[in-house]
Parts: C-alpha cells; sequence; structure tokens
C-alpha cells in the first residue's frame, strides 16, 4: 500500500495492490523439492516476487521517491524481524531487541548467502528460525529481497507487531466501548 501523511487528516490510501505470493505458496511453487533450497531456485523466487511487484512500483514512482526519501518502508513480524534477529546476531529471538529497529538491505545478501549454505541443517539449528519456519524463511526473504529490487528501498523499518495485532487491538477496543456503559451495575 502507498500511504500519504497529510497533518490533520492521517494517512490517505494513494494506492493498494494485493499478489498472491507468500512464504508458503512462494515455497510451494519451487520445483523440484529438495531439503536444501539451491541457488537457482531462490533466484526464481525473487524473480516471481520482483515481477509482480515492478509495475505498481513503478506507477508509483518508487524509485523516484526512495531516492528523494520521501518514503518510508516498513516491515512487519515474520521474516522481517527474524532477518533483523540473525543481523543481531541473537541466538533466540528478543523482540524487545527488534521491534522498532532499522534494517540496512545491503545486510541481506549476506544473510541469505549464509541460510543457503547452511542448508536445511543450519536452518533448522537456528535459535531464531526453528523447525516450524525453517522451510519459510528462505522463501520469506526471496519476497523482501525481491520487494527491495523492485520498490528501490536500501532499508526498512521493522515492526514486530503486525497487522493482524493491531486489528485486534481496534477490535478488543471498540468491544471494550460499547460495553463500558452496559455493564455498570447498581448497587442494591
Amino acid at each position: 500500500s502507498f500511504l500519504k501523511f497529510k497533518k490533520g487528516r492521517g494517512f490517505q490510501l494513494i494506492d493498494s495492490l494485493s499478489v498472491p505470493v507468500g512464504v508458503v505458496s512462494l515455497a510451494e511453487s519451487v520445483e523440484p523439492r529438495e531439503p536444501d533450497l539451491s541457488q537457482a531456485a531462490y533466484a526464481r523466487m525473487h524473480d516471481q516476487v520482483h515481477a509482480g511487484f515492478a509495475d505498481f512500483a513503478a506507477r508509483n514512482g518508487a524509485a523516484e521517491l526512495q531516492a528523494a526519501g520521501d518514503i518510508q518502508t516498513v516491515g512487519m513480524s515474520g521474516t522481517v524481524t527474524t532477518v533483523k534477529a540473525l543481523d543481531l546476531g541473537l541466538e533466540s529471538y528478543k523482540r524487545n531487541m527488534v521491534d522498532r529497529t532499522l534494517f540496512d538491505m545491503d545486510r541481506l545478501a549476506g544473510i541469505r548467502d549464509g541460510l543457503l549454505q547452511g542448508g536445511n541443517a543450519g536452518l533448522l539449528s537456528h535459535g531464531c528460525i526453528g523447525k516450524d519456519r525453517a522451510d519459510l524463511v528462505l522463501p520469506g526473504i526471496a519476497i523482501l529481497e525481491g520487494l527491495s529490487s523492485a520498490f528501490g528501498f536500501g532499508r526498512l523499518l521493522v515492526l514486530d507487531r503486525g497487522l493482524r495485532e493491531g486489528l485486534l487491538h481496534d477490535i478488543f477496543n471498540k468491544k471494550k466501548r460499547r460495553r463500558r456503559p452496559s455493564q455498570q451495575v447498581k448497587a442494591a
């Protein structure tokens, strides 16, 4: 989504796009399915993501906005927070060290290459990744790298709490506000 902030009016949607590319579908799209992801399979995933977003990025002048410093790129949860934890050298994930930090994309290639070289065994053994996400981290990095190449961002703000958490927070706050007047009990 491209949003523009206007003082007194908040954020306004400029343009948005939804592309059916997530870590699971991207991981499943690469054949043959080997335990260790090859450089060639990774490149195919990256290219698929880049192609899915390149026209949208061009239509919105993303590269020009990036070059002028007029845009803030934000990444939330999942791969982005895992990559930042790896960048920090954490042995296990620590939300308070990752949330609201900046990640320089020029560091991603080293992280990606190290994970590709370590193979599935390396992914499984890392405390910031674990067995539940081991097969999804490299497809997630391919998405992040493909987005970076399409949109031209060199740095992004890393937020641990994602969209779903924000939506749940809003829903529960609305329910609390609606319940308060009706929940007042008169003492007898």
